[in-house]
């Protein structure tokens, strides 16, 4: 019976490894190539603008409206649902040029992804809960995620640049409706109602309240916002110190690469040994990953310009990075429970979001106004020694320690 079960879960791994694969590849095509896809089909800037908007609003909001009604369906029905709704939205930008039939395949688009988004991480999460390492399923995830994001990127840049945006759009339509026909047929079957079935009463919007009234989630709510603030760093204040402080934008292209391939190469090992000794508590990988951090932080106030030090910068923060990322997932599925795991991932995800985008612009804020900018770095790294204390603070003393440290 283990023995099954086993292929079971690793069946489970493969197929969801390909969903996101697949999936993510499009995701991030669109995210680079969106704008210039539109100006190409002879849009006008303020079209662009709006429809760019439209889009970001409909994969990033629409969850917020979304979340409570899926919970009430089977996770592989939100999958499939989801990836449908885009595929159609991308065949739709594939087939017509007209401005009202743009802003509905965008707007389309963007709603299937995020229903696909939404339930996607919901079946990790369940898959993960009959895991014995349940950081091992988020690790995966996030390793193929990053996979995706360096090549899907070039490859549709070139495409672009060859002006073959339409097998570019129909290779996004195709990478939807591929995992569509893929989950359709397993729900079919109904092999998998055990991790898949969300039996719960009928929700509405008011199943927020129920997080917003929870002392856990509150908690969770601030570190997470705080520890994706802290990787908001690197891709605002870090960017414009390497790129226009330094006057070395070279410099800051070969830092990101650098530390997209030690992700992508490291993240399953790495995440292994710490199951190993850590025994699957992943508070304390939360945090070592503030501590790498810090260090990592303070190189890069001492200096980030030699190859010598931007060797250890690329370790201790691309340790961090990987050691955080499941980690907090992790975190969450202890915290979510097993209903509304749906308004769970929705209203994380804008702590997230919040955290990346709005903690990384006030840090670029406060870079701005230091007369002494390398003392902005120095800064961060004590925010991240306090960001550690905190994060234990709050996970082990005023949370229920069996609740943060049980193996589910």
């Amino acid at each position: 019976m283990i023995i099954i079960n086993r292929m079971r879960q690793k069946k489970l791994h493969i197929i969801l490894s390909g969903h996101y694969f697949l999936t993510h590849i499009s995701f991030f095509g669109v995210l680079s190539t969106l704008i210039l896809i539109l100006s190409k089909k002879g849009l006008p800037p303020q079209n662009i603008a709006f429809i760019s908007l439209v889009y970001t609003i409909s994969y990033r909001g629409s969850k917020l409206l979304f979340a409570p009604f899926l919970d009430r369906l089977e996770t592989e029905k939100g999958i499939y649902l989801g990836c449908l709704i885009a595929s159609l939205g991308f065949f739709i930008l594939f087939c017509f040029d007209h401005p009202k039939f743009i802003l509905l395949a965008i707007l389309l688009a963007g709603l299937g992804i995020s229903i696909n988004g939404i339930s996607s991480k919901v079946f990790a999460m369940n898959i993960a809960e009959k895991d014995a390492h349940k950081n091992s399923i988020f690790s995966i995830i996030a390793t193929i995620v990053n996979f995706s994001a360096a090549i899907s990127q070039p490859i549709s840049l070139a495409l672009l640049k060859y002006d073959h945006e339409k097998i570019l759009l129909i290779s996004f339509s195709l990478f939807y409706f591929i995992p569509f026909l893929i989950f359709f047929i397993k729900s079919l079957s109904n092999k998998s109602k055990n991790i898949s079935k969300n039996n719960i009463k009928k929700q509405n919007l008011n199943v927020y309240l129920k997080f917003l009234k929870n002392k856990n989630f509150i908690y969770f709510f601030l570190i997470n916002f705080l520890i994706w603030s802290l990787y908001g760093q690197l891709y605002n204040a870090f960017a414009y110190h390497i790129g226009k402080t330094l006057n070395n934008p070279l410099l800051l292209g070969q830092y990101y690469f650098a530390l997209s391939v030690f992700v992508i190469a490291f993240q399953i090992f790495v995440i292994k040994i710490a199951n190993r000794y850590k025994k699957n508590n992943p508070y304390k990988n939360i945090f070592y990953s503030m501590i790498l951090y810090s260090i990592g932080y303070f190189i890069i106030f001492l200096n980030c310009e030699k190859y010598s030090a931007a060797f250890f910068i690329i370790l201790f923060i691309g340790l961090a990075e990987i050691l955080f990322v499941p980690s907090l997932d992790v975190l969450g599925l202890t915290i979510a429970g097993k209903e509304n795991k749906n308004v769970w991932i929705s209203i994380v995800g804008i702590s997230t979001a919040l955290g990346e985008s709005l903690g990384g612009s006030l840090g670029l804020l406060t870079y701005g106004l230091l007369k002494n900018i390398h003392l902005y770095w120095l800064l961060i790294s004590i925010f991240s020694i306090i960001l550690s204390i905190l994060t234990l603070f709050v996970f082990y003393y005023c949370n229920d320690k069996s609740k943060l440290t049980e193996s589910q």
